[in-house]
């Protein structure tokens, strides 16, 4: 995935607002930015490239070489990456690259470095810098409709945005089927207490039905009377005891039914 910085955003809005030349590799560097007192020298011919940096002397003091190295670490890195993003563009056909006129000169200079005033250069060693310094150079740089919509995308990539929505749709997936299980937890849970609140009601109906029938008993042994009217109560008293379960189940199947 292609993550952009915000000095690769800068190049590109000059690339999508600039208009000819002002498009091309040379004037995108931004000489008088980064490259005060520096010249850039490129010999296509030889392919080799090197930085003349200007001096007062004939021959630069330590504290100009000091400047001089670091320099020229800082601009190799920076050409590296406008390197790096020019073919990135010119890959995936953000941006057509062309010659806006044939030229015969196979050295090439640019940067704020006085021509005529005393130097000392310093080599570009990379041989893949170099070669990339040669193809883009002189290129002038045209934006394909597809830059614009990088840009109006917030700079992220089909590839990464594809790559994006792929992962939304994938835990969104995984936060259906915990919603689902949990869902089906708590449902079992219901019907778990449903039927628990069902069962402690039988009971609790048995047992009023059986102290009933104790009581009815012990009413008979007391007293002298005719036993036949009291047991015959008490049996259907135990009828009733005996028929609450299946009555109670039944109730159970029809709420589950509904």
């Amino acid at each position: 995935m292609r993550i952009f910085d915000e000095e690769e955003k800068v190049i590109i809005d000059k690339i999508l607002h600039g208009q000819g030349s002002a498009r091309s590799f040379i004037n995108l560097f931004d000489s008088k930015k980064n490259l005060q007192g520096t010249r850039i020298s490129i010999d296509k011919a030889n392919r080799k490239a090197c930085f003349r940096f200007q001096t007062q002397d004939q021959e630069p003091n330590d504290n100009e070489i000091s400047w001089g190295i670091e320099k020229q670490t800082q601009l190799t890195e920076l050409i590296i990456k406008y390197l790096v993003l020019l073919r990135y563009l010119e890959k995936e056909e953000h941006a057509v690259f062309f010659d806006p006129a044939k030229s015969d000169n196979t050295i090439v200079e640019f940067g704020q470095g006085a021509v005529n005033m005393r130097s000392f250069s310093m080599s570009i060693d990379d041989e893949a810098v170099v070669d990339l310094l040669i193809r883009y150079v002189q290129k002038e740089i045209m934006p394909s409709p597809s830059l614009r919509v990088l840009k109006k995308n917030k700079y992220v990539p089909d590839e990464e945005r594809r790559f994006i929505l792929q992962q939304r749709a994938a835990w969104a997936g995984i936060g259906l089927s915990l919603l689902l299980g949990l869902y089906g937890v708590f449902s079992n849970l219901q019907k778990d207490c449903a039927q628990e609140k069902l069962l402690n009601s039988q009971i609790q109906e048995n047992r009023r039905l059986v102290d009933s029938v104790i009581k009815k008993i012990n009413a008979i042994q007391a007293a002298n009377i005719d036993y036949g009217l009291a047991f015959k109560e008490a049996t259907r008293e135990l009828v009733k005891v005996g028929d609450r379960p299946a009555t109670m189940q039944k109730k159970g199947v029809r709420k589950r039914e509904q």
